[in-house]
């Protein structure tokens, strides 16, 4: 086996990283949040935090507020065992990885809406806000069983619902900020309920200008809506429905005498019709669409000359699920996913339809008070890609000592690649073929030993074969791989007072060539990830939340990255009292961020370095 220069580092990483770890232990502070309560939908049913085999992440609404970060992007990359490649300032395009996988083995969802596309395999999460967001759950692993393509992971973003309760209530916020690059954004959000129909509106704009590098600017448009109507007693119909427009500059690279624009807009959203949970379970119906448009303009420096190139995403479809009560502690969730995409692209010769099916069902049991089991499968029929049966098994184990579990979990995965790799108007490749892992496992252990400590350790392993890649001999997209991923990851918490919060975690990932034995290099994986957060509350009107943010990406040398250095970011906001004696619930809030706050010179290619310090002042007042 060849292995590449640096492999030897990774070794010498491990031990490091454990103990800056246990010395984080006695230094740092943190009341855990508890997660007990917390209900997550990875298995596309409701279940408890504690009941799930799969290794995820959950980060809520009021975890979002306190974090430094100002689009879904920013948020993931402070999430262990994912890791994210940004391109420039917020809001330019973004490379996301869980777990070493390819980006575009990533699924990720809006309000259950899959935004990957035919024609880039991926979304882009730098466009997806998080100031409507109720809160974001990350799969790390797979989840074929649940939702089908999906090989490396899962990123579903649940947007806020309207309130229960009658009336009406809302947020502006304002801010704006200079630096390397000068910025200025507003955020609206309105939500009420008039009798039986609830509603909330969001809208959201940005403006950054080009100091930071020429033709660097965005000029983003985002909002939202969702409603719901109780219909009768038992039935629900709920509407979401979200739009993206933005004007992205992209970078001028005068070496190359070239420069380029990209443009999005962005149309999706769903209607749900639910039979609300009856003493035999529940049932719903849901309608999905997306109509995405993008476009990259490249252009010559001296000449001028513009080429460019758009892609037209249209997805419709329509799902079905149907909860059953089997017995006392088990249920069954039966499920269809159908659908119809449709891609007109200016690197085809024709307009390409794909019509997919999928089929899953899951079982759930909990046995006693120590275990919780969880089967799955799902059977995907893809026109262009052929059939797929994926599998899954995994189980909980509750240990009846310090609130510990143990996770184990087994999966076959898949990846279908876009209908662009297949049938782009130079080179096609009509044989290409689906992505897949035999094997992909998963095992985690948590603990809470004392009142204020918790620790969690996970690692993972995954056999890929028929990996898609670029083949510069043949010149097209071919099935010329057999990858294995494999790593651990490991988060702590610690409390020492109330007021005092912090956290602690790193990963590391080896993904090898099996047919060379060579380190896969690029593609937006980290050999090695660092984490430290430190949170300082004062009776909930102070809140200071500083993170530092560490990468050894796996990048060629040609590349010439200057990585392997913390970055710092800090959020401070303070609530100012309420103005009205009789309105105690409205509240202004005033926050500044400070942003790479050591200025450091900092990339994983040298064309896309990363801003320095920038800082943003903001103001929020809720009615």
């Amino acid at each position: 086996m060849v292995v590449e220069k640096g492999e030897a580092t990774m070794k010498k990483l491990i031990p490091g990283f454990l103990l800056i770890t246990f010395v984080s232990l006695l230094i740092y502070a943190q009341e855990p949040t508890t997660t007990e309560e917390i209900v997550v939908t990875a298995r596309r049913t409701a279940l408890k935090y504690s009941e799930i085999p799969e290794n995820i992440t959950v980060l809520t609404a009021k975890d979002l507020a306190r974090m430094p970060v100002n689009d879904l992007a920013e948020a993931l990359s402070l999430v262990t065992g994912v890791d994210l490649q940004p391109n420039g300032p917020f809001g330019q395009p973004s490379s996301l990885t869980i777990q070493g996988c390819h980006p575009r083995q990533v699924r990720i969802m809006v309000d259950g809406v899959l935004l990957n596309t035919q024609s880039n395999a991926f979304a882009d999460p730098s466009q997806i806000p998080i100031e409507n967001v109720e809160r974001i759950e990350i799969i790390k692993g797979t989840g074929s069983s649940a939702w089908g393509s999906s090989l490396g992971g899962v990123i579903n973003v649940v947007t806020k619902s309207p309130p229960p309760k009658p009336g009406t209530q809302g947020n502006f916020t304002f801010s704006g900020g200079w630096g390397d690059y000068g910025f200025w954004t507003r955020v609206l959000e309105i939500s009420g309920r008039i009798g039986k129909l609830g509603y909330y509106i969001w809208e959201n704009n940005l403006n950054t200008n080009s100091e930071f590098r020429p033709n660097s600017e965005i000029l983003n448009q985002k909002a939202s809506a969702k409603f719901n109507y109780l219909l009768t007693d038992q039935v629900n119909l709920e509407t979401s429905l979200h739009y993206n427009g933005a004007d992205i500059g992209g970078f001028e690279f005068k070496p190359y005498n070239t420069g380029y624009n990209y443009f999005y807009n962005t149309r999706y959203g769903s209607c749900k019709l639910a039979f609300l949970p009856q003493d035999w379970g529940d049932f719903n119906i849901t309608a999905k669409f997306s109509d995405q448009t993008s476009k990259r303009q490249d252009y010559s420096l001296t000449t001028g000359a513009i080429t460019e190139a758009s892609h037209h995403n249209i997805f419709a479809g329509i799902d079905l699920a149907s909860n059953l009560l089997v017995a006392k502690n088990q249920t069954l969730l039966i499920g269809a996913d159908l659908g119809r995409d449709k891609l007109e692209s200016d690197l085809m010769r024709d307009i390409e339809v794909l019509r997919r099916q999928g089929y899953y069902a899951n079982y759930h049991i909990s046995l006693g008070e120590k275990y919780d089991l969880n089967l799955g499968s799902r059977y995907d029929r893809n026109e262009s890609y052929g059939k797929a049966f994926s599998p899954s098994a995994g189980v909980v184990y509750h240990l009846p000592v310090a609130e510990s579990l143990l996770r184990l979990s087994w999966a076959r995965a898949f990846n279908a690649p876009p209908l662009l790799f297949k049938y782009q108007a130079v080179n096609p490749n009509p044989d290409l073929k689906a992505e897949r892992a035999p094997a992909v496992y998963e095992f985690s252990a948590e603990t809470k030993p004392v009142e204020r400590l918790w620790l969690k350790f996970a690692t993972y392993r995954a056999e890929v074969k028929d990996y898609a890649q670029f083949n510069w001999t043949t010149f097209k997209m071919e099935n010329i791989g057999r990858i294995r991923r494999q790593g651990m990851e490991s988060e702590l918490r610690y409390g020492l007072r109330q007021d005092l919060e912090t956290q602690t975690g790193w990963s590391l990932n080896r993904v090898e060539d099996r047919e060379t034995g060579n380190i896969v290099r690029g593609n937006g994986v980290a050999r090695a990830t660092y984490n430290l957060g430190l949170n300082y509350h004062y009776q909930e009107r102070l809140n200071i939340n500083l993170k530092g943010n560490y990468h050894f990406w796996n990048e060629p040398a040609a590349n010439k990255p200057n990585d392997r250095k913390f970055v710092w970011d800090l959020l401070a906001s303070y609530d100012l009292p309420s103005l009205l004696k009789d309105k105690s619930d409205n509240q202004t809030s005033i926050f500044i961020g400070v942003y790479n706050i050591l200025n450091s010179h900092y990339w994983y290619n040298y064309l896309y370095p990363l801003p320095g310090r920038r800082v943003e002042l903001g103001l929020k007042y809720s009615f």
